[in-house]
Order: C-alpha cells, then structure tokens, then sequence
C-alpha cells in the first residue's frame, strides 16, 4: 500500500526567483522601518518652514530647503514602490492620500513654487519694486494666497495616518485571528465601519482646515499704505497752499521730518514693532524731487529714523539680512492728479515684519500638532468605541434575534453563530417603538421613565421629584356635552384641538403632561413664564383659525344639541406652583404622572373663566414672574379666596377676541402641510418683518395676534375698570358700580365688569362688614 503525503498547492510556493524578489521587496516596503522612517520624515516636513522662520536666519535657507526637495524626492520614490509592490495600493484611499501629501511639499520649494506661481501671474514676497511695478493694492489677495499655501501644509498629516494602517494590518494578519466565515461577522462588520469612519473623519478634518481659512475675513493693516499716500501728497505738494490765502507756507521741515518719524511707527502698536527699513517718496525737503529718504528728526519727540542701509533701494541687496517673506512693499501711486506726468511717479515703503513672521510660524506649529493630536486619538479611538458601542450591541442583537426564533417563550444564551442581521428591520422596529413610547410619554414623561429603567429592573421605590414650574391647564368648552353629543366623532374633535394645543405649547418650551376628558395639563419652567403666556394666546389664535374646528358649530349633532348657540372655545389658565412628579404603577402598568395641590388650584383656576366669562385667567404668582412688557397686556380683574387655596390671592386676565384677529388664510388643521404663509403652529405673525430675530416679551409689542385682540379695548375702559376694581377692594361698592358701568358703555358685554357688578348688587350694592377686599368662592 503506497504511502500518501500531503503535499501544499503549487500556489503556495513562489514560481520563480523574481517573484521571491518581490515579496522580500514587497515586505521591506510595506514594513516596520519604511513606516517609521517616512513618519519621521513627514513630521519634519511638518515643522521644518516653520522653525525655519522661527530659529534660523537667512543664511540657513539653502540648507532647509535641499532637505525638503529630498523629502519630496523620497515621498515620490515611495509611492513608485508601493505602487509596484503592494497589493490594492495603486489607486486607492491610501495612494490618493500620499499623492496629495507628496504635492502639497511644493510650496515649501521655492525653486519649484515660484516659477508655477508665475504662470498665473503670481509673485509671492516680493520686495523688489521699480517705475513698472503696480500700485493696485493686491494685499488681500496675496494673503489668501499665502493663507492657503500655508494651509496647505496640514495635508501631510494624513501621512501619519499610515501608521495607522500598518499597525491594523499588522493586526488583521495576525495568524492567531479567526478566519472569517462565509457570512458578515459583526466583528467584522464593526472593524469596516470603523475604517470607514476614519476615512471620513480625515477627509472631513482637512477639509475643513483648508476651507475655513480661505472664508475667513481677512483683517488688513491700511496704516502703511494710507500713510504712505498722505506722505506722496504732501511731499509732492511744496510748502504752500491755498487753503489760508495764496501763497502761504503751511508746513515747514520740521513738521516734515515729524511725519516720516510716526509714518515709521504706524505699525509700532500692541508690543508689536514692524521698522521701517526703506522709504522713497516726493521730498518736501527738496522741492518735492521724488528720492530715498535717508533720514528723518522729529523736533517734538526728539526721535530720529534711519533707513536701512542693506535693506533699502528698489532693489533689495543680497547682503541684507532679512528674508523676502519677512519684509513687505507698500506702494502708492495716484490714479487721478492735476499733472499730467504725475501718474508715472510712484511712493514705496518698505516694513521689517520678521516678527510678524516669526509669530505666524509659532501659531503653525501650535495649531499643526493640535490637528495631529486630533487626527491620532480619532484613528486610534474610533475601533474601541466602535467595538464598544457597535460590535457588542450587534452581536447581542443578533444572539437575542437567534433565540426569539427558536423559541419566542425563552430566550437563552448561547454561543453566537454569525449570521446575516437585518438591520435595516430590527432598526424600523426600534424606531417604531422609540416614537410610540416618545409620544405616549412626552418629554417630561420619557425623562422620568427612562430615570425609572436605569437599572435591569424596574424599580419603584424610585422617590419623585419636587420642583417648581408653571401649570397651564387646557379645557374644552362645554366638554361633557361635546361628548355626549358626539359619542364615537369626539375622538377626532378633542385631537384636532389637541394638536393646536400641544404644537403651539411645543413650540414656546412647554411639556405637555396629561390629556383628560377634553382637557390638558401643560408645564413650563417657572423662568419660561412669559412664554407660557405667550404659547396660550396662540394656542387661542390658532383654534380660531382652523376651518376645520369652527364648522363643528354645523355639526348635525352639535346642533341638536345646542341649536345655534355653540361656538368652540377653550378655557385656560395660568398658575405657579410645586409639582411632584414620578412614576406610578406596578409591573402590570406603570406611567409617568404628576402630584400636587397646585394642580388642583390650577383647575380651579380654570373653572373661573365660566363666573368671569373670560377665555384665560391667571394667578398672581404667575403674573409676578411674567416680563413687564408681557404685564401690561394683562389686566387684574379680582382679588379672591379659593377653598383649596391657602390664602387669597389676585387674578388677572388676558382679552382674547378672535373676532380682531389678523384675516390670514385659514386652513385644515388636518393637513399634514399645516402652514400659514410658511408659518407653523404657535408661530408670531409680524407682518412685513419676516424672519425677525427678538426676545418673546418684544413680541406683545408688535405680534400682529396680540395687537388685534387688544385693538378692540377702548382707549378709556382699562382706566375706568381700574378705577372701579380700586373702589370695590376698598369697599366703596356704589362708586365701584359706577366706574364699571361707565366701562360697560365702552365695552359692552365685558365679563369681568359683569360679573362683579353682579356680585356687588346681589349685596345691595354695599359692602359687608367686615370686607377684607376679596371674595370667597366656592
């Protein structure tokens, strides 16, 4: 019996010599050292210019600028090889990265900058001037230029990123790692997508430091070049003038040598000093002849300027010591003068900005290693938290979905066999429930449950929270009968109500609480009183504009029940009060729910509006914490004692009419395209300022809801009811009585007035002995 042998396939084995080349060359590329090495490298392509400019002078420049055409020389050399060399690296994410980085060496080459630069008519740092050299001032756009070149830079921190990918693919090859199966593995899963993350993230960094310099506001030193041009007038003007009378000399050499002196210190501000090195000029000093100005004496601050003897000339030697980039031309010729051959005559200045130069590569460094560190703890933290937050939740969807298939009544921990999820299913269902238990809930209810199942089981021994807020209650008018009347239709009444009271509540920062038999509970901040008020007016504007909810008045139902006589209305009210709010309930049902006496007063509150026939009524806790602006719309209206209040307390109220609202368009409330001229729900209506940015108590000044329904308030009736509220807590009643029927005369039918009127003349019109200035009811 022959002896069998395993024996590998030929495609294990290299089939020639040169394929055996290529894999120790493929090796030593995509190896340890070469990554390493090429990492160096870039850092110091990172900061060379900049410490350059920072440490070294003029004379260093060559010596800086050999290693950098090296460095591009070895970055060219490396992407060849891995082209070559590398499997999938030609063309990829990678050989883009390294493409871009290699390119953006070039404007740290002069030798290669320059002359490309030139082709678009481009000359940077240029200091050398002559009769030809334009005097359009270009000093913006050669610093977006700069800017941009200097941006540029941060390319290359892409090239660290490679690191990146060395040490992962180090990780990926490891033989101890599992193969993957035939089917997509979470694990796997998570490792692509959090390659893909980085990909964007880096992608996304640079381009952001590439665009945010070039659309940011340039800030322009125009000191030089507006000093610049006064000097040219004046020296070329000679010492008289017609301003006091011909021929009268109106500076001398001294004032003179004053203004070239402060001209060389127009950038000396902030402790930052940019000299003067250069300056030529009309003379005044010598009949206007346009020459170098050697020196200058300032009589009053004793000081003197001197040119810069290497540095001066149109012509900058190459024996001065400062770099191009570390001076700046400023030039000046007019574009409009009386003599004709005064357009060929220009003024140059010349600035030391070293130090200038010297911060900005400072600021370069700071800000390139404050990106590197962003651009490493990104690459580095992405495949943890992905593994965290994604790998472990997947496969434990995956393992719970497993389960629930076998068998739905036991769900069981066993070993996880990959598998293909369906994300976008179990996602849909996810959301699906996030949005029926947000909606059921609502903001404040889904805080409270979700404090409630922090731990893996539900924990009732979970104490309330106690705080103070503002408690809006919503009722519908009439809501018993509505509901008798209705029967199965009220369902859809009470939400077309309910949509404008909650949306409009939504809107101005409200949480709505509870919907009960017609009725809604609505909370605010306390220091979100002036919105509340706000969000209740609309929430009355807005019913009354809805089509839909007024043709309920033609309602068959309504009609046989009412005969002609309803209209849709709402009642509310406004309070301050402690809320204590938890949840309750068992394993069986639990909910979120709120607990306080105040509620109750709110209620109370509420069932005002019937006695005073007003639509909204406030506590004076509420009006005290409302913005002055917002006070005075409101207007008190009594002064009462409640039996489930502790002590009495003043009410006020806010004079809704829908009859003077703004006409605007009126619409279904069920259209799901619910828009007044591109207005939503609860949104102010100010006419001809659209868009308008203001505080909400600057809108009871100017919304066009509010100046209607106070439109239909006399100019004299606030005044007289004051008056008479004044005379009743004072017990004067007859006096009182008199006030509020001259206040019924300008405003017939009003609630307030009729309701105490009534009050008093039940009374005989006198007050009992004994009166407090308040009324009990009950």
């Amino acid at each position: 019996m022959m002896n069998k042998q395993k024996v590998a396939p030929f495609d294990n084995f290299p089939s020639s010599r040169g394929e055996k080349l290529s894999k120790k060359i493929q090796d030593f590329v995509d190896g340890k050292a070469i990554a390493i090495t090429m990492a160096i490298v870039t850092i110091w392509v990172l900061f060379g210019d900049d410490i350059r400019l920072r440490s070294t002078n003029k004379s260093a420049d060559d010596a800086f600028f050999i290693t950098f055409f090296i460095c591009l020389l070895l970055f060219i050399i490396e992407i060849i090889a891995n082209s070559i060399f590398i499997h999938d690296y030609k063309f990829s994410f990678f050989f883009w990265l390294d493409v871009v980085a290699t390119i953006s060496l070039v404007p740290d080459i002069p030798l290669i900058r320059d002359p490309f630069l030139l082709l678009f008519g481009v000359e940077l740092f240029k200091v050398d001037v002559d009769f030809n050299t334009s005097a359009v001032r270009n000093t913006i756009s050669e610093s977006y230029i700069t800017r941009g070149i200097q941006t540029i830079r941060y390319i290359r921190l892409v090239r660290i990123v490679k690191l990146y990918k060395y040490f992962t693919k180090k990780k990926a090859e490891d033989p101890n790692a599992q193969s993957p199966s035939n089917n997509m593995d979470a694990e796997l899963l998570g490792k692509k997508l959090s390659d893909i993350t980085t990909r964007r993230v880096i992608i996304g960094v640079l381009l952001l430091l590439l665009l945010l310099p070039i659309l940011q506001v340039n800030n322009v030193d125009n000191a030089k070049y507006y000093g610049l041009q006064q000097l040219y007038w004046i020296g070329s003007s000679g010492h008289l003038s017609d301003l006091n009378g011909p021929n009268v000399e109106y500076m001398d050499d001294y004032g003179w040598g004053h203004m070239i002196v402060q001209y060389s210190k127009c950038s000396d501000t902030s402790g930052k000093s940019y000299p003067l090195l250069w300056l030529y000029i009309p003379n005044l000093s010598n009949s206007g002849l346009v020459e170098d100005i050697i020196e200058a004496y300032d009589p009053i601050s004793e000081d003197t300027w001197t040119s810069h003897k290497k540095c001066s000339g149109k012509v900058v030697s190459s024996d001065c010591e400062y770099r191009n980039e570390e001076m700046k031309v400023v030039i000046y010729g007019p574009s409009d003068c009386p003599d004709p051959g005064c357009k060929d005559v220009k003024a140059f200045a010349r600035f030391n900005m070293k130090e200038y130069s010297q911060d900005q590569a400072v600021m370069s460094i700071l800000i390139t290693i404050f990106v590197g560190i962003i651009l490493a703890v990104a690459s580095i933290t992405f495949a943890r938290d992905t593994k965290k937050i994604v790998i472990k939740p997947v496969n434990k969807m995956v393992r719970t979905i497993k389960n629930l298939a076998k068998d739905p009544l036991k769900i069981s921990e066993v070993a996880v066999v990959p598998i293909i999820p369906r994300e976008s299913i179990l996602e849909e269902t996810i959301d699906k429930i996030g949005i029926l238990l947000k909606i059921n809930f609502g903001t404040r209810g889904s805080m409270i449950m979700s404090e409630l199942l922090t731990d893996a089981e539900i924990n009732f021994k979970t104490e309330g929270k106690k705080d103070s807020y503002v408690i809006g209650i919503v009722k519908i008018q009439d809501s018993e009968l509505i509901i008798d009347s209705l029967q199965e239709e009220v369902l859809v009444f009470i939400n077309k109500i309910a949509k404008i009271v909650h949306t409009c509540s939504a809107r101005w920062d409200g949480h709505i609480c509870r919907n009960d038999m017609g009725s809604f509970l609505i909370v605010w901040p306390e220091s979100k009183a002036t919105e509340a008020l706000f969000a209740m007016i609309k929430t009355s504007a807005e019913l009354h504009r809805a089509t839909d909810i007024m043709a309920y008045k033609s309602n068959p139902k309504i009609v046989a029940r009412f005969q002609d006589q309803y209209v849709v209305n709402i009642h509310m009210s406004l309070h301050i009060g402690e809320i204590i709010e938890g949840a309750i309930g068992s394993n069986i049902k639990v909910m979120p729910d709120y607990i306080s006496p105040s509620i109750s007063l709110g209620k109370t509150i509420q069932a005002l509006n019937t006695i005073y026939e007003t639509n909204i009524i406030m506590s004076d806790s509420f009006y005290n914490c409302l913005n002055p602006k917002a006070q005075q719309v409101c207007r008190k209206i009594d002064h009462v004692m409640l039996k489930n209040a502790s002590e009495p307390f003043q009410i006020y109220t806010f004079d809704l009419s829908e009859v003077s609202l703004p006409d605007f368009k009126r619409m279904n409330m069920n259209d799901d395209e619910y828009k007044i001229e591109n207005r939503k729900p609860g949104d102010p209506i100010i006419i001809g300022m659209a868009n308008m940015q203001c505080e909400v108590y600057q809108l009871f000044g100017i919304d066009n809801d509010i100046l209607g329904m106070q439109k239909c308030i006399p100019s004299y009736f606030t005044g007289l009811f004051s008056n008479g509220l004044d005379l009743y807590f004072k017990g004067q009643w007859q006096e009182s009585i008199q006030n509020i029927e001259q206040a019924l005369g300008l405003k017939p039918g009003d609630g307030p007035c009729l309701s105490l009127k009534k009050y008093m003349e039940e009374r005989n019109s006198k007050a009992p002995e004994g009166w407090a200035g308040y009324r009990q009811i009950n």
